[in-house]
């Protein structure tokens, strides 16, 4: 047996060869050669042939030269965001300029004027009842002298077919009637009631058109009362000062305002049979009726010849309760409740 053999397991004898340093391997053993070397070579993913290149790998070139990681589409992009949020800075310290501008800028008449008109459009809604039917409104009478009326009670509830007839409800939601209150009066010798109600409207279009029923003429120079329910000589038009502002005197008118009786007052009386005078008058979104009669409650019918003088103060307390409703108000910009 050879030196430098061994025997391997199963009998076999395993060939070493020496190869002594410096020495090429002789001929016949190039296989033996490059199989030492490939299992002395160092694991090189890139030596093999379905091997991957390690991303990031630096060794790595594509054939133009550039390194795989870079992608013009990529770059493309984030350019295109890093615009888009310059552009999104910009809009906003924009709005932010302006928004100060608005809100350090004196108002104009303009914005002082549409505030104005808004408060007013709302003092039906803001205002308590006893400032709108304040508790004594004065009056002068046909003789010329001064008096007082005193308010004997407001009527519970807005709305507008519940303050008025029929006929004129229907009218005065056609037209846009917001609500409707009631308060009734007894003038100073509590002999004559008087019930004003204010009609709101949601602008002053509504409330001329609503009160134009009654007071524009048709054939023979009769009141509307036809839109209204009365006949062509149901009553009689008679002017008051005031655009729009009318008189109804004859029997048995359609008078609009249902009449409101006070229990346990000189007006506990007054129904709406008893409504002898009607008055209307109309100033931006408001329209203020009156309808007037004996604290008896007498109807109409039975009155006789009327006795019309006694019944002006009507018009007047409309006329007073309609100028504190549309007074202009001192419009405070810098206060909070003021819009402007």
């Amino acid at each position: 047996m050879a030196a430098g053999g061994e025997m391997a397991a199963g009998g076999e004898m395993a060939a070493e060869v020496n190869v002594p340093a410096g020495d090429e391997v002789p001929a016949g053993h190039d296989g033996a050669k490059s199989s030492l070397d490939a299992a002395l070579a160092p694991d090189d993913p890139g030596s093999r042939p379905d091997a991957v290149p390690a991303p990031g790998d630096a060794a790595s070139s594509s054939d133009d030269g550039q390194s795989p990681r870079f992608r013009p589409g990529r770059a493309l992009l984030a350019a295109g965001v890093a615009a888009a949020a310059a552009c999104c800075l910009v809009v906003s310290v924009l709005a932010g300029l302006h928004a100060r501008a608005e809100l350090s800028r004196r108002p104009t008449a303009a914005d002082r004027s549409a505030a104005a008109v808004i408060a007013v459009a709302q003092r039906w809604r803001r205002w308590p009842a006893g400032q709108i039917f304040p508790a004594r409104l004065g009056y002068t009478t046909a003789l010329h002298t001064r008096e007082t009326a005193r308010r004997a009670g407001i009527a519970a509830g807005s709305a507008c077919a519940a303050a008025l007839d029929t006929a004129a409800g229907r009218q005065a939601l056609r037209d846009g009637c917001r609500a409707a209150l009631r308060a009734t009066y007894a003038d100073e010798l509590q002999g004559i009631i008087y019930t004003v109600g204010v009609v709101a409207f949601a602008g002053p279009s509504g409330a001329a058109a609503f009160l134009r029923a009654f007071a524009s003429y048709w054939h023979g120079g009769q009141v509307g009362a036809r839109a209204l329910g009365g006949g062509p000589s149901a009553s009689r038009r008679i002017h008051d000062p005031g655009d729009f502002s009318v008189v109804l005197t004859e029997k048995s008118p359609r008078y609009g305002l249902r009449a409101h009786p006070v229990a346990g007052t000189a007006a506990a009386r007054f129904s709406s049979a008893a409504r002898q005078v009607m008055t209307g008058r109309q100033q931006g979104p408001y329209v203020v009726l009156t309808v007037a009669g004996y604290a008896d409650g007498r109807p109409a019918v039975a009155t006789g010849h009327r006795r019309r003088p006694i019944f002006w103060p009507a018009a007047q307390l409309a006329a007073e309760i309609l100028a504190q409703l549309t007074m202009p108000p001192d419009v405070t910009c810098s206060l909070p409740e003021w819009r402007c």
